[in-house]
């Protein structure tokens, strides 16, 4: 019970599948016995990186036990993340109801970042490793793609252009490609067989590289013709310059789960 002396008694297993199983199987437990005690709360805790995470304390503790699975959790985001990137293409087609488009977008960006939390929150109980380093990399990537996607709303609503430039369009075509790649090889975790995943990496690789291409070919055209304005060209620069970013944190991402699953097939 959670008003309990639990004393030095170890915490639980956790109940839960997929990622948080495999990190809760491969970590050790702290103590409760080994806290300090802070007002009403026992608390223990430990650093990384530049900041401190509260691990287990009697209030999280029921938190800890009906928590979700960490597998769930990164599906629902990247499905979150294909309708923001959906959300943005509406936008882009119908610039005359911007405001709605842009507001779903800033909605589903809200509901990324409260997914990313109980991501997060999922790892709390664990004692930190080089494994959940990892988990932890790829839950801010997966923050990135909808961050990246509600900004690139965001800068369309400030510097309010006339009409979208096709190589936007291009990039959010590669955008929606690599979050849906991602989304089916994620889901198929924990069965997933190393060489897809490998192949899901440099499928994704690819699709980075385009949307590079795509971006330093608009650039060079925009010198040598001088079509735009420099205000024009200073505002797309910016909005295709983030979009880019975007696919580099869908790749990254890609990236992290294959050292999850060669990680985890190690273990």
């Amino acid at each position: 019970m959670l008003g309990e002396d639990v004393g030095s008694r170890e915490l639980p297993p956790s109940p839960m599948d997929g990622f948080t199983a495999f990190l809760d199987r491969h970590t050790p437990h702290p103590k409760i016995g080994e806290t300090a005690q802070t007002g009403n709360c026992w608390q223990h805790r430990y650093e990384f990186s530049n900041f401190k995470i509260c691990a287990m304390t009697n209030n999280n503790l029921e938190h800890h036990l009906n928590s979700r699975p960490l597998d769930t959790i990164f599906k629902e985001h990247l499905d979150n993340s294909l309708d923001c990137a959906q959300a943005l293409g509406l936008l882009f087609s119908n610039l005359d109801e911007r405001g709605l488009h842009i507001a779903q977008a800033k909605i589903l960006e809200e509901k990324g970042d409260k997914l990313t939390e109980e991501a997060f929150r999922a790892l709390e109980h664990l004692t930190y490793s080089e494994y959940i380093r990892i988990t932890e990399e790829l839950i801010k990537r997966l923050d990135d793609i909808v961050d990246g996607l509600n900004n690139t709303a965001r800068l369309i609503d400030i510097c309010h252009p006339k009409q979208i430039e096709d190589a936007a369009h291009a990039m959010l075509k590669v955008i929606l490609s690599m979050i849906d790649r991602l989304r089916i090889e994620i889901g198929e975790y924990p069965n997933n067989e190393l060489a897809n995943v490998r192949a899901c990496s440099k499928e994704l690789k690819h699709h980075e590289s385009s949307a590079d291409s795509i971006y330093h070919d608009w650039r060079k055209k925009q010198r040598s013709l001088l079509v735009m304005s420099l205000i024009d060209e200073s505002n797309w620069t910016e909005i295709l310059g983030v979009l880019e970013e975007t696919t580099d944190a869908a790749y990254h991402a890609a990236l992290l789960f294959e050292r999850i699953i060669r990680y985890r097939q190690r273990a």
